[in-house]
């Protein structure tokens, strides 16, 4: 079987002058490529980045109104499940506790 090889040949046409104007305007042509490349990567890097900033802060914002931590729970007893009384002092005062005595009897 024969083996076939891929052979570019470039016909050695124009002055060199040409050649290298024609090698200059290609490297400037890849390096503006390359450059245009590197910032639509950059922006939408940064795109995707500020998406996923709003997406971790909704889940975080669900998380906290929900009460869900990522963490182990804490083993905190309910204060009615382990039948401790919190005692404390209060002293009433005249205005409010006629107000509320109104209302009571309405």
């Amino acid at each position: 079987m024969p083996q076939s090889r891929l052979r570019l040949e470039f016909p050695n046409q124009g002055s060199p002058l040409t050649r290298w104007l024609a090698l200059v305007v290609a490297a400037v042509g890849f390096a503006v490529a390359m450059t245009l490349g590197l910032v639509f990567f950059v922006f939408f890097l940064g795109l995707a980045l500020v998406a996923l900033g709003v997406v971790a802060l909704r889940v975080w914002w669900l998380k906290r109104k929900l009460g869900i931590s990522g963490g182990p729970m804490p083993n905190r007893p309910r204060p009615e499940a382990d039948g401790s009384v919190i005692e404390g002092e209060y002293h009433v005062l005249d205005g409010e506790s006629k107000s509320h005595h109104d209302r009571d009897q309405k």
